[in-house]
């Protein structure tokens, strides 16, 4: 994990804490988005992880109720997507950012840093997995 965390670090010219913090909102909202086996496979692949995870800053709790709040509204009429779970996920992360000093367009630039990483590590697998919650 370390090699990702010196490239990004290196490559958007941020500190290693703002990158140790911007992964682990990511992969923690992915930990929360994916089933137990998938999560599993992500350690598995690419150790480190729980550390990265733990490096991630406190969701705001205004951004958390405010995620609750429309996801429960959009389920009350009946609008349940995966796009509007993507789009509430990346309030979150965005949020989370945002207390690291970092703009929400860094999301998009993490993450090709990120997919690409986890595709060297596994020959694609973990690249699945995280792509399919990680989808802007």
């Amino acid at each position: 994990m370390i090699e990702l965390i010196n490239k990004i670090t290196k490559e958007l010219n941020l500190t290693p804490e703002q990158t140790e913090g911007g992964l682990g909102a990511m992969f923690a909202y992915a930990q929360q988005n994916v089933n137990k086996d998938d999560f599993m496979k992500l350690a598995e692949f690419l150790p480190g992880l729980s550390d990265v995870i733990s490096k991630a800053p406190q969701a705001s709790s205004t951004n958390s109720q405010l995620s609750n709040m429309a996801g429960s509204v959009l389920s009350s009429f009946g609008i349940k997507t995966s796009a509007t779970d993507s789009i509430l996920g990346f309030a979150q992360i965005a949020g989370q950012f945002k207390s690291l000093g970092l703009n929400q367009e860094m999301i998009s630039k993490f993450l090709p840093l990120v997919l690409d990483f986890a595709n060297s590590k596994s020959n694609g697998v973990a690249k699945d997995i995280l792509a399919k919650v990680l989808k802007p």
